[in-house]
């Protein structure tokens, strides 16, 4: 028995970081296809069938080290008559931290992974810190005494004048104080 669910093919090129792995899913994340980056940080996925009220992708990344994450979403509006094709797509660096809870006055280092020699510019609370990927992607910043309070961090990444997606998920850091 073969069946099939849509009409359309999309088919979604870009880079990440070296190695990383990419998955694509649904808004609402179902699962439709994964690929690895090479070692270039290029990754393609192809031919997706979608139906013609496919809403948008998002498109998730885990760096080889598995030390961060990322996540950037697409959205598709109005009814699909032909294959979409998505090229040189730049998906938002991979973010983690070191400790996700710290003592008020602590530090917590902040660190993922990129395209090599990208412009990192990491969010903390709409403040902006902006870094260099070396030239394996890696970016790392020491956040230092953190007084006490909740903090969500995101980076972006700007490459030969190209700008990375806007990331669609955060990190937080709780700094709290003691008793």
């Amino acid at each position: 028995v073969t069946a099939t669910i849509g009409s359309f093919y999309l088919t979604i090129s870009g880079y990440q970081s070296p190695f990383a792995s990419v998955v694509l899913t649904t808004k609402n994340g179902i699962f439709l296809r994964s690929t690895v980056a090479d070692s270039k940080g290029y990754f393609t996925i192809s031919e997706v069938l979608i139906t013609d009220t496919f809403a948008g992708f998002c498109l998730n990344a885990v760096d080889f080290k598995r030390i961060g994450e990322s996540e950037a979403c697409i959205d598709i509006a109005g009814t699909i008559t032909h294959d979409l094709e998505y090229k040189d797509i730049f998906l938002p660096p991979t973010i983690g931290l070191s400790k996700k809870q710290i003592n008020a006055g602590g530090s917590a280092q902040i660190y993922g992974y990129t395209m090599p020699h990208a412009t990192v510019k990491l969010s903390i609370d709409g403040k902006i810190v902006t870094l260099t990927a070396d030239e394996t992607g890696f970016y790392i910043y020491n956040y230092d005494n953190v007084p006490a309070g909740v903090y969500n961090f995101s980076a972006s990444a700007t490459l030969s004048g190209k700008e990375s997606l806007p990331p669609t998920k955060k990190v937080t850091l709780e700094a709290v104080s003691l008793p």
